[in-house]
């Protein structure tokens, strides 16, 4: 996930997985410059919908000090889960 500071501030970021059972997991939080753009690794991170009659699954909270001073951005890739089944 990559997040890019537009204030002429330093400002924070913070990124959040909340899992769908409700446990919260700080992932990050940086203190980013202004005009800058920092990098925050989710690599191997997986994202879970264990209760199929439940609104959400697991989401990931993305929260800056200051609204709409970032961009935000990342990739991912949807898998079914039986692809990871074995894997050591």
């Amino acid at each position: 996930m990559a997040a890019k500071n537009k204030d002429i501030e330093d400002r924070w970021i913070e990124v959040v997985l909340v899992t769908e059972d409700g446990e919260t997991i700080e992932l990050g939080r940086i203190e980013v410059p202004a005009g800058d753009t920092v990098f925050i690794p989710l690599q191997g991170r997986s994202l879970f919908k264990r209760n199929a009659s439940g609104a959400n699954g697991d989401m990931l909270q993305v929260r800056a000090e200051i609204s709409s001073v970032f961009d935000v951005w990342a990739a991912a890739e949807e898998r079914l889960s039986s692809e990871h089944s074995g894997v050591v």
